[in-house]
């Protein structure tokens, strides 16, 4: 096997047709494949909303190495899920925000 130079991206696609790219808040379905966001008034349709969506998950990857935290799902304890929180040996300081961003 031999690499060709692409960067691969496992991507979790969990909220990728429920959360608005736009402001991230819930969306609603309006028909079968259309959803409505109350928040920021954008019609979209589900997969390009998800297709949108997966890109900011790919942008965040390679640039912060971790999933946006509003495409995440919570704990009951209200904790992500998917956070691992990287504790630098040298700075002993997490590594993340609020916007899953350093």
């Amino acid at each position: 096997l031999r690499s060709i130079g692409y960067i691969v991206i496992g991507v979790n696609e969990y909220f990728t047709s429920k959360k608005c790219p736009v402001c991230e808040d819930w969306v609603g379905q309006v028909d079968l494949r259309r959803h409505y966001c109350q928040n920021c008034k954008t019609r979209i349709h589900r997969d390009v909303m998800a297709g949108h969506n997966i890109a900011n998950i790919v942008r965040s990857h390679l640039i912060h190495q971790q999933q946006l935290l509003y495409l995440q799902p919570k704990d009951s304890q209200g904790n992500y899920s998917l956070m691992q929180t990287a504790t630098s040996s040298s700075t002993g300081r997490s590594s993340h925000s609020d916007r899953g961003e350093q």
